[in-house]
């Protein structure tokens, strides 16, 4: 193997360790906020005794069935991540190792969308509360 294939092959395997690394950091947040911060919010929300919003219902829904199953949805967290290690590394060492970008993109644009859904649920709910307080 020449010196350029060795520095080619660390320098994809050092750009999929970032790249896995950067899809696995916002999913374990979800996590955190789903089981850990969102239900202190939810307190708060119940002692309200108001009506929320479809979103913020669905949100609330979700965490509940996190916090109550969270093993197994850091178990499905973990194969998900482990199922784009090793999709993410197979298409950057192939012949077109373009379609491993393209899935980064992906991945990347669905952990974006996911994103707007969780801070559209809690800023809806966050709206909720404060007309219910005026």
């Amino acid at each position: 193997m020449s010196m350029t294939t060795t520095h080619t092959k660390s320098k994809k395997t050092g750009s999929a360790v970032l790249t896995v690394l950067m899809h696995g950091l916002l999913p374990a947040s979800w996590f955190v906020f789903l089981v850990l911060i969102w239900p202190l919010f939810f307190d708060v929300l119940k002692t309200m005794n108001t009506e929320l919003p479809t979103i913020t219902r669905a949100l609330v829904l979700l965490a509940q069935v996190m916090e109550r199953y969270y093993p197994v949805a850091l178990l499905v967290l973990g194969l998900a991540l482990l199922a784009d290690i090793l999709i993410y590394l197979s298409l950057i060492h192939s012949a077109r190792p373009y379609l491993g970008v393209a899935w980064s993109v992906l991945i990347v644009l669905t952990e974006i969308g996911i994103t707007v859904f969780l801070f559209a649920a809690v800023y809806i709910a966050m709206l909720s509360l404060a007309m219910e307080g005026m």
